[in-house]
């Protein structure tokens, strides 16, 4: 914060509103919210016919609290599909873990988007999700996924809730509308 304060740029760009929030706390105003865009295009998937939550993250990060969606699996005893990779693997890789999935899920509370989001959203897939970074420009309650707090209880009742109405949810996951790269350019420009 103080060596922001001490450069003082002209403008912040931030793609999620929580850092809109904290850097307004310290009273730094001048932030534009761009939202997250990715070039890579993934197009929705045939649900898998099992129902299956999954995840896809870095395994050297203890912040994904990927326990946390592996008990929620099991609790309600559903496949889990969990992609533990190292900090980038390929997108042919990332496709495929999706396809595997019916319902993505997110337990993380440290963010830099997250991206996996978009993607998941891009193929169709459902998404269950801490409020994190820019989780809530894009996932939309009762649509093409829910919020959970972080516990136990409220994971496996959101991911429930996206059981029993997967195939609306899949739809309007398939219908989100992702940042177009051009566009987000001309915001930064």
């Amino acid at each position: 914060i103080d060596a922001i304060k001490r450069t003082e740029p002209d403008v912040i760009h931030v793609v999620d509103p929580w850092a809109v929030r904290q850097l307004g706390r310290y009273g730094i105003y001048n932030v534009a919210l761009i939202p997250q865009a990715i070039d890579r295009r993934f197009r929705p998937q045939p649900l898998p016919e099992e129902f299956t939550i999954g995840f896809i993250g870095n395994k050297e990060s203890g912040l994904k609290r990927f326990e946390v969606i592996e008990q929620a699996a099991q609790e309600l005893g559903i496949r889990c599909v969990g992609i533990k990779n190292p900090p980038w693997v390929s997108d042919d890789i990332v496709e495929q873990a999706y396809k595997m999935m019916s319902c993505y899920v997110c337990a993380s509370w440290e963010e830099g988007g997250p991206v996996p989001v978009l993607e998941a959203l891009q193929m169709g897939r459902p998404v269950v999700t801490t409020p994190v970074g820019n989780a809530a420009l894009f996932v939309h309650p009762g649509m093409n996924g829910e919020f959970f707090n972080g516990d136990l209880k409220t994971l496996c009742d959101a991911i429930d809730r996206v059981r029993e109405g997967l195939e609306w949810y899949a739809k309007n996951a398939a219908a989100t509308p992702i940042s177009d790269p051009t566009m987000v350019c001309q915001l930064y420009e």
